[in-house]
């Protein structure tokens, strides 16, 4: 059934998603976080309501970071229609949820809102298909600017790309998340995470604020994974780290997708929401 939300006066008519999850096979297993504080009262999926409205994000990456070339493919996923969600089967408890687009973020940003339950710790996935065609390049640079007021209750917010080969399907992973619980910036090698020294903390963003973050990865001709770096609030942290990307279970041939994971840090019940006014992925070959 249906579930009528009012938005700015506008009304949607918004289906949950359904379950049994996306296709495809199931991401890197996120580590568990520790019982965090008292997450705040719920936040609904009808969009942020009062407060003060979060500031800019810093200034552009420091130098040092990957050039992406004027000629590099662009895809904007914030108005992507295939997107769906799931509760991680590789992490306790349970997590459920939606997404909407478009809504306004309470500075008048045009958003993508990404809403969910999770409790026992539960991971909640958000996955959809970027683009087709994917062998042509081996240089992916994806990022996002978000904001939410529910920082502190997260244990991991990762983000994947998935690439297929074009004969046999089979997908290589090229993921990246920001661990509360080590408080560093993890890369997944042959599907297990595997910490690196740039100092990061979901827990510890700044609700007032938007944050940013670019992650640059190179699929290597051997179908290894180099992780260059990433880019965090507007500095940029070299990993250059090449490690092997494990095959899967193989599905659809030639595609790149991006997988959104948000863990929750808390036992009990809460209410999720983030909004992202950025999401894309830039994808070019050397």
């Amino acid at each position: 059934m249906d579930i009528k939300l009012t938005i700015d006066g506008v009304a949607y008519n918004v289906a949950p998603m359904a379950s049994p999850p996306v296709t495809g096979p199931t991401g890197p297993t996120g580590s568990t976080g520790s019982t965090g504080p008292t997450g705040p009262p719920p936040i609904g999926p009808t969009g942020v309501t009062g407060g003060t409205a979060p500031t800019g994000p810093t200034a552009g990456p420091t130098s040092g970071a990957p050039v992406i070339p004027a000629s590099a493919k662009y895809v904007d996923m914030l108005p992507a229609v295939t997107w769906a969600g799931n509760h991680d089967a590789g992490t306790p408890g349970d997590a459920n949820g939606l997404t909407l687009f478009p809504v306004k973020s309470p500075d008048g940003r045009t958003c993508r809102q990404f809403s969910w339950t999770a409790s026992g710790k539960g991971g909640m996935i958000f996955h959809s298909k970027v683009l087709t065609g994917a062998s042509q390049y081996n240089c992916f640079a994806y990022k996002k600017r978000e904001w939410s007021k529910n920082w502190a209750n997260m244990g991991q917010i990762e983000t994947d790309l998935e690439i297929t080969d074009p004969k046999t399907g089979i997908p290589y992973d090229m993921a990246m998340q920001q661990n509360a619980n080590d408080g560093v910036e993890d890369i997944t090698a042959s599907h297990k995470w595997t910490g690196t020294t740039v100092k990061v903390d979901p827990t510890k963003r700044d609700p007032t604020k938007w944050h940013t973050s670019t992650e640059y990865v190179k699929l290597n001709a051997d179908n290894s994974v180099t992780y260059r770096g990433v880019e965090i609030d507007g500095v940029y942290y070299p990993i250059n780290k090449t490690v092997t990307s494990a095959q899967s279970v193989p599905w659809e041939k030639d595609i790149l997708n991006m997988q959104l994971q948000f863990n929750s840090n808390q036992t009990a019940s809460n209410q999720f929401q983030v909004l992202i006014d950025q999401l894309g992925v830039a994808a070019w070959k050397e």
